[in-house]
């Protein structure tokens, strides 16, 4: 892996897939998650506003939550 290659956490490709709501941005150089943006809310010392929403680059240490992937039988 390298900076600004996108995986899932299971290792695999992000694939062609993108929803950013801005670009990400790596503020302060350790913004290495992503997650899904839907504002307003705070965590730590950022805020989201109501209009913001996509994806969002953040540090890896917030606990958020997850989505699970699962297969149709």
């Amino acid at each position: 892996m390298q900076e600004g290659e996108l995986i899932w956490a299971d290792g695999s490709s992000l694939g062609a897939y993108v929803n950013w709501d801005e670009d990400p941005n790596n503020l302060g150089g350790n913004q290495n998650c992503v997650h899904i943006l839907r504002g307003p809310f705070s965590i730590g010392k950022y805020r989201f506003d109501d209009d913001e929403s996509g994806w969002n680059d953040l540090e890896c240490h917030f606990t958020l939550g997850y989505i699970c992937e699962a297969f149709s039988p």
